[in-house]
């Protein structure tokens, strides 16, 4: 992998968390990432992303991972599928983000590790922190010392 240019990812996924979040920020990623093509079995949705930004569309992953057009994937998929998704990026080399929540089941979770280590590939999962209103408040408190230093803010619900 060449540093001096930007890394190709492939978008999988084009639902409201690509649209809302991922679409704007490609733009200021492009000094290191620049998306290279989408897919989404929907093909309306993936057409109309792809158009919007310029890359070619797949409608299967198997059909994106043959075609050679990336070197890593954001996997903004439904999280029923993050685990069949990762999987099979891992045996096929792909370095890959997958949004939260990681998977559906803990061992869902240990074997896409263990596939990423086994074939040496990098696997990251996404905090949705940065995204949450509350959350972005706790930051403001912590910056403002109120309560002094916030290691880490944890939220169910």
């Amino acid at each position: 992998m060449d540093n001096s240019r930007p890394l190709a990812v492939g978008l999988i996924g084009t639902g409201h968390r690509a649209q809302k979040i991922y679409k704007p920020l490609f733009q200021s990623l492009t000094p290191w990432v620049r998306l290279a093509a989408v897919c989404d079995p929907v093909k309306e949705n993936g057409d109309a992303y792809a158009q919007d930004m310029g890359v070619p569309a797949f409608y299967s992953l198997q059909e994106l991972v043959q075609s050679d057009t990336i070197e890593a994937a954001l996997v903004v998929a439904p999280i029923d599928l993050h685990h069949a998704i990762s999987s099979y990026l891992s045996e096929h080399g792909i370095h890959h983000h997958v949004e939260t929540s990681m998977c559906s089941l803990l061992s869902q979770a240990q074997e896409m590790v263990q596939r990423a280590t086994e074939h040496d590939v990098v696997l990251r999962v996404a905090e949705n922190f940065f995204r949450f209103p509350f959350d972005r408040i706790a930051k403001e408190v912590d910056n403002a010392g109120f309560l002094g230093p916030i290691k880490r803010i944890s939220c169910f619900h």
